[in-house]
């Protein structure tokens, strides 16, 4: 604090020599001055560079551990001390300052907390939709035109489809008892504007359809899926915000002429976009409707039933293969494991198989805003990707007007 004390009056000493005949440029040289003072380690080393602006956390960091960053924020205004005009604008620049970081950080709180809320509500209750009933392959006849021998002729062929059976004792019809086939699909499937079938000539390819929506391995991982949700909503509403403390961010996660507001504005931001990847990982509850008697999607080219199954599998292992060594890496840090760092390889290599993942979930988000399956599913996906992008535009205005003029830690400090 002595070394702080000292350094305010050669400060002041040095505004005293100024000419009051000076223009505004001086405060430009004295905001210069300020922030690019040498401020000195705890052991008595000076910095080489004088005249190098002095990065917020090493600032933070300098200044003894029992100190209170407004109150050093605070000898600032004594500078101005001689102009009252100066000092009003210096106190009203620190409030407009204090007021933006309230705001964006208690509205960004907020709409993150809706949209886990609703967007983890609405997965759920698709997911009960979709896996209580059981679908049973059944088939019908198809009169279409083929060209053959440059000739157009009709052909009837053998389509197969899924529909919900709730008749007890109802089987497929690759059963050996089972020969039935439908001659009006749209009666059966219940087919109005809104509702209809999509029919596939391959018998094997949608039974494995079927087959993917009930079987362990998706179900354990839609489940895994949720509970990653709820972690991304811990992390991003309760720990990040109020628990973790600014030494704690981890350096790849910081950026250089920083502080720390920004530094947990965003990596509440990565959290809440990984929260979106793993929306987009469940294209079944996305795309397929669940409560009509036969399985179909809004769009049979783009995103129809096969397409929705290929992305469903695929996405749901690109999980697994990047948050189990991630799992694995922080567990071990937790513990304080050696064996932590063995897991640095396996987690280089994932960053393609993460970038591959959300791509493929951006994707699947982005033909979710008009080829889901309801409009509420639409808007509540519109909802999530607004809040991301208000985040990332506030947290970029805050870097651009107040990020390198700030040393106060959260938007609970305050300077007087």
């Amino acid at each position: 604090m002595a070394q702080l004390r000292r350094r305010k009056k050669q400060v002041s000493e040095a505004i005293a020599h100024k000419s009051e005949s000076e223009t505004d440029s001086d405060d430009d040289e004295l905001e210069k001055l300020y922030y690019s003072s040498r401020i000195k380690n705890l052991d008595g080393d000076e910095e080489n560079n004088p005249n190098m602006i002095v990065r917020v956390y090493e600032a933070r960091y300098k200044i003894p551990k029992n100190a209170n960053v407004g109150e050093l924020m605070n000898s600032k205004s004594g500078i101005y001390s001689h102009d009252p005009t100066k000092y009003d604008r210096f106190v009203e620049q620190q409030k407009n300052m204090g007021r933006y970081k309230r705001f964006v950080s208690y509205s960004t709180l907020v709409l993150m907390a809706v949209a886990f809320i609703i967007t983890i509500a609405m997965l759920l209750t698709h997911w009960s939709y979709l896996t209580t009933g059981y679908y049973y392959v059944a088939r019908t006849r198809q009169s279409q035109l083929e060209t053959i021998d440059f000739e157009e002729v009709s052909v009837t062929k053998v389509r197969y489809f899924l529909y919900r059976n709730e008749t007890e004792g109802a089987s497929d019809i690759d059963d050996d008892s089972n020969y039935f086939i439908v001659d009006n699909v749209d009666q059966l499937c219940e087919k109005t504007e809104g509702k209809s079938v999509q029919q596939m000539e391959d018998l094997n390819r949608i039974t494995s359809i079927r087959d993917n929506i009930y079987s362990p391995y998706m179900l354990v991982s839609e489940i895994y899926i949720f509970i990653q949700m709820l972690v991304c909503a811990f992390l991003a509403l309760i720990w990040f915000p109020f628990k973790l403390r600014e030494y704690e961010i981890p350096l790849i996660m910081r950026k250089a002429r920083a502080n720390v507001f920004f530094d947990f504005m965003r990596i509440r931001i990565m959290a809440f976009v990984y929260f979106l990847v793993l929306v987009g990982s469940l294209p079944q509850l996305l795309f397929l409707f669940p409560n009509d008697t036969c399985l179909h999607t809004r769009d049979e080219v783009d995103f129809g039933i096969n397409w929705t199954d290929y992305y469903q599998f695929c996405l749901s292992m690109f999980n697994w293969i990047t948050s189990i060594p991630i799992a694995i890496y922080i567990c071990g840090s937790c513990l304080k494991d050696g064996f932590r760092f063995a897991m640095y390889p396996f987690l280089v290599a994932n960053l393609v198989f993460l970038f591959t993942s959300s791509v493929l979930a951006a994707i699947v988000l982005i033909f979710a805003l008009w080829r889901s399956w309801s409009m509420h599913v639409i808007v509540i996906v519109a909802f999530d990707l607004f809040v991301v992008l208000y985040a990332i535009v506030c947290n970029i205005i805050y870097e651009k007007m107040y990020a390198n003029k700030d040393l106060l830690r959260n938007e609970t400090e305050e300077v007087h």
